[in-house]
């Protein structure tokens, strides 16, 4: 069960104590064709919608045609698929942060592969910078 819990707000130029409601997460264990390919961490409804607009935003699946079996059990957070096809031997994971997709792979032939990121170390933002 979740309880309220203390946090700061930041509104207007004052840093506030607050008492809020977490939202509650699940970690989904993800196994398609018998191998495991990720673990989706969610608010725990709907995980079936989840689990389908992964696989087929990381272009695993095309449509609801490409799914042989489709099984979600909440009670042990395990999603059980099988897909139409193979996955590819080698799947490099590339972790995102934020508010995104969270996982997203490099599959062999796409226009990512060896494509990385470096980030401009040393930044440093003041809240009054972002917020009015």
């Amino acid at each position: 069960m979740n309880k309220d819990i203390p946090v700061y707000h930041y509104d207007g130029g004052v840093l506030a104590p607050v008492q809020v409601h977490p939202v509650k997460e699940f970690p989904l264990q993800l196994l398609v064709n018998e191998r495991e390919l990720a673990t989706l961490v969610a608010s725990p409804h709907d995980l079936r919608f989840l689990v389908a607009g992964f696989l087929r935003l990381q272009g695993f699946v095309k449509s609801l045609d490409d799914f042989v079996l489709f099984s979600v059990c909440n009670d042990f957070g395990v999603a059980n698929i099988r897909i139409k096809g193979e996955l590819p031997d080698k799947l490099r994971p590339i972790l995102t942060s934020g508010c995104g997709t969270g996982v997203t792979f490099t599959l062999p032939g796409s226009d990512s592969a060896g494509k990385v990121f470096q980030p401009d170390n040393g930044l440093r933002v003041h809240p009054k910078q972002c917020l009015p």
